[in-house]
């Protein structure tokens, strides 16, 4: 969490709990952007980055899928289609 840019805020936890070991406190981040490191590389540890607001399906798709790693989700806005099932072609 020491690596975090100035527009990023730990919202809860970001710290070792007392104990033998390399834990971390699950920790929830908020305001980060497509190009930084936390959503950009590996972590470790119960550590959440809330969902980046995109315009439309598409959009949230390049977010999900523009980083090295591929370990994000991401969700788009609302929409009335009926979610994809196993089987189906979506």
């Amino acid at each position: 969490m020491s690596r975090l840019p100035d527009h990023a805020e730990v919202v809860t936890g970001g710290t070792a709990p007392v104990r033998a070991g390399w834990f971390h406190s699950p920790t929830v981040v908020a305001g980060v952007r497509q190009g930084d490191e936390i959503a950009q590389e590996e972590i470790f540890g119960p550590v959440v980055t809330p969902v980046q607001p995109s315009t439309d399906e598409d959009e949230a798709l390049r977010l999900a899928n523009g980083v090295r790693f591929g370990w994000r989700r991401a969700s788009g806005p609302t929409t009335t289609r009926a979610p994809c099932t196993p089987g189906s072609s979506g």
